[in-house]
């Protein structure tokens, strides 16, 4: 292998500055889910030198570039353009931080949960289901097993509907189904004095490290004690601009093989041929809605944006299987979306990577809440499709 084979390879990751109204700095879910990813890169391929440059948009740093940017994602203006060409464009330019974990952060980062308890890095399974807050009730307490197919599509629907139709939908119809929406639980609890919602709740909303007093029998319980993505053990942390050329974006995986949850959606009411359709217009289209603007955000930092997924090989093959053997949207999300995908990343080792459940990159970066309190006064008022 060449000298450009052995060549360092620079992991970088976006992150958007967004406080709660204490002040306290919120962790972003593609922050940790990309530490994750290097720690299993790094135990998969020991040899490589992998390089995880840290970036962090401050408020200041976004409306300093803000008028350049829209600029280049024209003739695109709404909310949601904005904010992935912002992050884009900040990935581009590649001023950051290298950060060395200390390898004991790997065990803390699948405990990182937000304001509200709810896991920041969904798995597959019952982890798509926590992390729109809800779990999956006792046998004991209902007796419906199943959820029934109005609530599994709220699930699946895209996270910035989620957030606003969540709190109506479970306090309408979670008697009617086999979940228990933990923040409504605990907000009755907290009306009716009571300290504990139930002891399973109870224990799955502690996140932390088990801390006890180092004795045997005798001593005090055990403690759960959080600890948070800011105060991670670090080995080191340094100044640092990217050197890379090129860019490997990832756009064309969820357009191909079902990612959004629109498609989920398209599927449970006309299967797979209407699903089929639904994907060749996506990929139509995609020159036009996605690969002008994510490509002058990255070149104006004069580096070459590369889309792997895009190959004309890769595309002409995926095209020519049946699409029953790339997905099975039967299967929840971080499951059966992106299923063969998940399948290879698996096999090849990224065996936790290959279950997240997919975050749009303007919420796992926290861009869509930082820009949303800046346009609309809230977190929660700002729509994707609302023109910037």
């Amino acid at each position: 292998m060449g000298e450009a084979g052995r060549a360092p390879i620079e992991l970088i990751n976006i992150a958007f500055d967004f406080r709660d109204q204490q002040g306290k700095p919120s962790a972003a879910p593609d922050r940790l889910a990309g530490i994750a990813g290097l720690f299993a890169l790094k135990r998969l391929f020991p040899d490589r030198e992998w390089r995880f440059v840290e970036i962090d948009v401050t408020q200041a740093d976004r409306e300093e570039a803000e008028e350049s940017i829209k600029r280049l994602i024209q003739p695109l203006t709404t909310h949601m353009d904005l904010n992935i060409g912002t992050a884009f464009w900040f990935a581009s330019r590649g001023r950051g931080v290298l950060k060395i974990y200390d390898p004991l952060t790997e065990d803390l980062l699948y405990q990182q949960t937000n304001e509200e308890d709810r896991p920041l890095l969904r798995l597959g399974e019952e982890g798509a289901l926590k992390g729109v807050g809800r779990e999956l009730a006792s046998t004991t307490e209902t007796t419906q097993s199943e959820p029934d197919e109005t609530m599994e599509s709220l699930l699946a629907d895209d996270e910035a509907n989620v957030e606003q139709k969540a709190p109506h939908w479970c306090q309408r119809m979670q008697t009617d189904a086999a979940y228990k929406c933990k923040t409504h639980l605990k907000g009755k609890a907290k009306r009716e004095g009571t300290s504990h919602v139930t002891e399973a709740s109870a224990s799955s909303s502690s996140a932390g490290a088990s801390v006890g007093n180092g004795g045997g029998d005798g001593g005090e319980e055990d403690v759960t004690v959080h600890i948070d993505y800011h105060s991670f053990p670090v080995q080191s942390t340094t100044t640092y601009t990217a050197q890379c050329k090129a860019l490997l974006v990832g756009i064309g995986a969820d357009e191909q093989l079902a990612g959004y949850g629109r498609h989920r959606t398209v599927f449970q009411h006309g299967g797979y041929p209407a699903l089929q359709q639904e994907l060749n217009k996506d990929l139509t289209r995609l020159w036009q809605r996605n690969l002008g603007r994510d490509d002058r955000c990255i070149a104006d930092h004069g580096r070459e944006a590369w889309f792997p997924y895009l190959d004309e090989d890769l595309v002409a093959y995926i095209q020519q299987q049946p699409l029953s053997h790339l997905i099975d949207l039967t299967l929840p999300p971080g499951v059966g979306d992106k299923q063969v995908l998940r399948q290879a990343a698996a096999h090849i080792g990224l065996e936790k990577s290959a279950q997240l459940v997919k975050r749009a990159i303007q919420f796992g970066s926290l861009a869509s809440k930082q820009t949303s309190v800046s346009y609309f006064g809230s977190r929660r008022k700002g729509k994707g499709t609302t023109a910037i």
